[in-house]
């Protein structure tokens, strides 16, 4: 057996993919729906951006996720699945309270990073003279540089936004961070006393138990670091064993997973924008999408000994 079949993985999963992957579209394309109708009557105010957008990359993120199973990708789904939460704490924290002043603490560091952009492509600037060192362009003369002018133009315009009314208190509060945490990039929800690493804003949500047990499970397979999964023995107990590619344990929780940050996040969203929609969200919840996820938590998966690559 060699470590990856794809006929024999796809056949493996056939059941659970035929009963949850259509009911995981739903969610996906009942939050895309939630997007476009929020997002086309949100008042004015570039607050908006830090509500929307991390809405916008949950549902890119799960789109994929629902690409990748459908093709018993089981593994390869921790990464975006890994994305998606991010984007779903980050909308959670956004919307818990300060929604104005923490939606546009998004969309600055956002900016900021930007500018750290414009530097880096600027030679007259200490970024700039850094990168060309590390990319060694003087020695590489071919390699496509911006234009210095539009650059600096560039970074100007966007540093002048910072100066304007709605974000001159947010951009003192990035500076005031960034000096009290000794770091020139601080995070987005450290403003204000807020949490300065993930870990932390997972714990100020009430989602410690999520970071430790799932995500950063997940973080191990997206940094390349995860070899516990990846080797087993053998059967008979005499030597090792590589798993094979496409495993399909797991699969039912991916499923839940998926659907659970999908919903939660449409949930959230309407909530904050079109409260009259969530009678109709929530009978839609629990009549179409509901069932299928107890029943995905009522598969028992063997445990199968890893399968050897020979």
């Amino acid at each position: 057996m060699g470590i990856l079949d794809r006929e024999t993985a796809v056949a493996q999963t056939r059941e659970v993919r035929e009963m949850a992957g259509p009911v995981l579209r739903s969610v996906i394309d009942e939050a895309a729906g939630v997007f476009e109708r929020c997002s086309q009557t949100a008042p004015d105010g570039d607050d908006n951006l830090g509500i929307l957008m991390p809405f916008h990359h949950g549902i890119e993120m799960l789109d994929g996720v629902e690409r990748l199973l459908d093709a018993s990708c089981l593994v390869a789904c921790r990464p975006p699945l890994r994305s998606a939460f991010e984007a779903a704490w980050a909308l959670r924290y956004v919307l818990e309270k300060d929604t104005k002043r923490r939606g546009l603490s998004y969309v600055l560091a956002d900016l900021k990073e930007r500018i750290r952009w414009y530097e880096q492509h600027d030679p007259d600037t200490n970024r700039g003279a850094q990168f060309v060192v590390d990319m060694k362009l003087n020695d590489s003369p071919d390699f496509p540089k911006p234009d210095v002018e539009e650059v600096r133009d560039a970074r100007a315009k966007l540093e002048c936004v910072f100066s304007t009314e709605q974000y001159a208190d947010v951009d003192a509060a990035y500076q005031a961070t960034a000096a009290r945490l000794k770091r020139s990039m601080p995070p987005w929800y450290s403003l204000w006393g807020g949490p300065t690493n993930l870990r932390e804003l997972a714990r100020y949500l009430g989602e410690l138990d999520d970071y430790i047990i799932v995500y950063k499970a997940w973080s191990l397979t997206s940094h390349a670091v995860d070899l516990n999964r990846q080797l087993g023995k053998m059967e008979d107990g005499r030597g090792a064993a590589v798993s094979v590619v496409r495993a399909p344990l797991g699969m039912p929780n991916v499923y839940s997973f998926a659907c659970s940050i999908g919903v939660n996040m449409a949930k959230r969203v309407l909530q904050y924008y079109r409260a009259d929609e969530l009678a109709r969200f929530g009978k839609w919840f629990l009549e179409d999408v509901n069932p299928t996820v107890e029943q995905l938590g009522g598969i028992r998966e063997e445990i199968l000994p890893v399968p050897t690559a020979s």
